[in-house]
């Protein structure tokens, strides 16, 4: 309105003075005699309305500037107002809703029915999808505002792709899309910037990428796009294309609007609040970039980031652990099998960067066919092959050419895979997507550990090794703490997880196991013992099927008395402290008792103190009393601890394949005896042995929550019913899954 009455007065003025003008013009023509008076008359009638008239557009003008300035301060006002009132609302509405988040997942803990579990899970999706939309409508106000600020702190931003990459693996392996990802090999990806508005960017569009793709694949590429500046500044193109449904130019025109997505059905479809691009945007245009987008509909859509970001100019830390140098590699021969095209040139890229010679498959046949003809050192197999799979491959060409590096490359590890696959002969296990410096340093390993022979750079090499060695150096405290004061030590234990984890311990400790399945097995190891080749010690376990550990222990016992051996001493395995235990222990001829969990500690001390030459004939000393036993235990068992790391790294010694072993077998165990529990009777006596073992094994690996369950499942407490078990038991298990990750397992 007030601009309106300024035009207005502007016009009227403009107006007057050429009606002025004209008048006088018009009446100095018709009549030349009067020329004097009218320019009198002009001057002193219309020079002051003339005047006026300005004096009031003046005026009306800065009312104008005046009043557009109050709604200018009232507008900033307002948005400062609508800004606050947004961070407030979800501030108050984040803290109840991350309180609902916390009691679900502690109540998806509990004993549950399948119909239960499914609620809970479906209430905990909404409120993780609510939180997410808070957190967008925030960031818009943010940035309405120019109150989004960005951080500059040094990130390595292909480990930042690679992260969020992995987040989206699962879902798109259960759509049946790849993931393909493509790293600069040539230039530094460690950068200073914002990585959290980095990985915003990359979930939002690798996010809307899956979303939109129901086959095909998704391609993500980090690369240094132009030579870096003086000032230690480069530009970085980060793109992320699919082969999903695409968009018309219609759609692309409004695809960057806010609450807009490519149409209505869009919406309705895939669902969203459409504020994902608009945010990104926003956010790579305060970081100095520009983003566009080249879509046809049916054929997918490729959006291209441009960023300029300073590089980092920080030494990177000292490897713990030094490689072979990257030397070893140069001028070797590598067959990359691998049916997708896109995959095979990223590799080939890289390993043609080192100076290596790469060969490209696209089946098994054609890569058996390569290497009859054209022998390579190294092998880089996929797992997904058209005429077979990385398993059977393997096989094959390690028949041909044992000495060749096999290494398997996937996009989704399975549980097992490593034991499988190092089982046939491979070296290395690599899950993608990968930084490139990983695949590097596995064939540096593998390809260098002849000629550069080091303990640590034995067994399977996988990329959580490679870590643990490069920032860690953890591999070295096995070695570094081995003694080898302890004789062979016998153990009869019928559960693999617990024979591998005494195992391990034995292993730290400089001792030699033997390994018995059942007390009947072990009878026959232990009177086979020659006085050349004594066994120092043997560890019996008590409920074992076939013959229990008192009972071997008895006929061990026979066999010395008959034979005229001296007595092993013999110590008692269980995971009961009672009275009645230890009795029967004694009565049975045994040693000495040992309670589970295992640990380094209390193993060590039953070692040194039976390795002690005045123990070994002193029987007379009872085995400690219940009280003694219990005082002894100085593990603490949690149930609510799902695993307990700090036993868990004392068991492996920090060896990351060790720990993998352990894992792997672990959870094939388990999968088999939840299988056995849902097909026996409630509370028979083959459903009370094996949840009797899984308690077992899952204390010995410090998983005391689904070590807990199982108790309780032994037990058979009043009331229990075997579908809460069940579920409780796999709940728990899923912890320990997501536990085994952390080691590809």
């Amino acid at each position: 309105t007030k601009l309106t009455q300024l035009r207005s007065g502007i016009l009227c003025l403009v107006f007057t003075l050429f009606t002025i003008l004209a008048l006088q013009i018009a009446a100095t023509m018709l009549f030349p005699t009067w020329h004097a008076r009218l320019d009198t008359i002009t001057i002193a009638l219309f020079l002051p309305a003339g005047l006026v008239l300005v004096g009031w557009v003046l005026y009306r003008i800065r009312q104008t500037e005046q009043a557009l300035d109050a709604l200018h301060l009232r507008a900033l006002e307002a948005d400062h107002a609508k800004t606050d009132f947004l961070a407030n609302m979800s501030h108050e509405i984040r803290t109840p809703l991350n309180g609902i988040i916390g009691m679900l997942e502690l109540f998806g803990q509990m004993s549950l029915t399948e119909r239960q579990a499914e609620y809970v899970q479906t209430i905990r999706k909404s409120s993780e999808q609510l939180l997410m939309i808070l957190n967008d409508v925030l960031d818009v106000a943010k940035i309405e505002a120019n109150q989004l600020s960005l951080e500059n702190i040094p990130f390595d931003a292909a480990s930042c792709v690679n992260d969020v990459v992995e987040t989206f693996m699962i879902a798109a392996r259960q759509k049946g899309v790849d993931v393909v990802v493509r790293h600069d090999p040539t230039h530094t990806c460690r950068v200073v910037g914002d990585a959290g508005r980095f990985r915003q960017i990359l979930t939002n569009l690798i996010g809307n990428a899956l979303k939109f793709t129901d086959s095909g694949y998704i391609y993500v590429s980090f690369e240094q796009s132009a030579n870096t500046t003086p000032d230690g500044v480069a530009q970085f193109t980060l793109e992320v294309a699919d082969t999903g449904i695409g968009m018309t130019p219609d759609q692309q025109a409004r695809l960057f609007q806010r609450f807009m997505q490519a149409e209505a059905g869009t919406t309705r479809k895939y669902g969203g609040t459409g504020l994902g691009l608009a945010i990104t945007r926003e956010l790579v245009r305060l970081m100095d970039g520009d983003i566009a987008v080249k879509s046809t509909a049916g054929q997918g859509s490729t959006f291209t980031i441009t960023l300029k970001l300073a590089l980092d100019s920080t030494p990177l830390p000292t490897a713990k652990v030094a490689l072979p140098p990257i030397d070893v590699l140069r001028h070797k021969r590598v067959l990359v099998v691998d049916d997708q095209p896109l995959n095979r040139r990223i590799v080939a890229e890289l390993l043609t960067s080192i100076g290596m010679t790469v060969l490209e498959a696209e089946s098994a046949a054609t890569a058996e066919a390569m290497i009859r003809s054209k022998p390579c050192q190294i092998a880089i197999v996929d797992n997904v092959l058209p005429d077979g799979n990385g398993l059977m491959l393997g096989k094959v060409l390690h028949d041909i050419n044992p000495a060749m590096h096999l290494v398997l490359h996937t996009s989704l590890g399975q549980r097992g895979d490593a034991k499988r696959f190092s089982e046939v002969g491979f070296g290395g296990y690599m899950l993608k997507p990968y930084v490139p410096s990983e695949l590097l340093d596995m064939l540096r390993v593998l390809v260098g550990r002849t000629k550069f022979a080091s303990p640590l750079f034995e067994g399977l090499m996988t990329r959580h090794v490679l870590r643990e060695l490069r920032e860690y150096g953890r591999r070295s405290h096995e070695h570094e703490t081995q003694s080898s004061n302890f004789g062979r030590v016998l153990v009869v234990e019928d559960d693999p997880v617990n024979q591998q984890v005494i195992a391990a311990l034995l292993k730290q400790l400089g001792a030699e196991s033997v390994i018995a399945n059942n007390g009947q097995e072990g009878l026959q190891v232990a009177t086979r013992a020659t006085p050349e080749n004594p066994f120092m010690l043997v560890l019996m376990d008590m409920n074992m099927p076939i013959m229990n550990g008192p009972a071997a222990a008895s006929a061990i016992r026979a066999n010395e008395m008959e034979n005229g051996k001296l007595p092993v001493p013999i110590v008692a395995l269980t995971a009961n402290a009672m009275k009645e235990h230890r009795d029967q222990c004694l009565q049975a001829g045994m040693s000495d008792y040992l309670t589970k969990p295992v640990t380094l500690d209390k193993l060590k001390q039953v070692l040194e103190k039976w390795s002690n030459a005045e123990n070994q004939t002193d029987f007379t000393a009872a085995p400690p009393a219940p009280e003694e036993m219990q005082a002894a235990q100085s593990l603490v068992i949690n149930p609510d601890v799902v695993v307990n790391t700090g036993l868990f790294d004392a068991l492996t010694g920090g060896d990351m394949a060790t720990g993998q072993r352990l894992l792997e077998l672990f959870m094939e165990n388990t999968s088999m005896a939840l299988e056995t529990l849902s097909e026996s009777e409630f509370g028979d006596d083959n459903w009370r042995k094996t949840a009797h073992r899984l308690k077992g094994s899952a204390a010995s690996l410090g998983m005391f929550g689904l070590s807990d369950i199982a108790a309780q499942a032994e037990d058979m407490p009043q009331g229990a019913i075997k579908e809460e078990l069940l579920v409780a038991m796999a709940v728990a298990f899923e912890d320990v899954r997501t536990f085994a990750a952390r080691y590809g397992v």
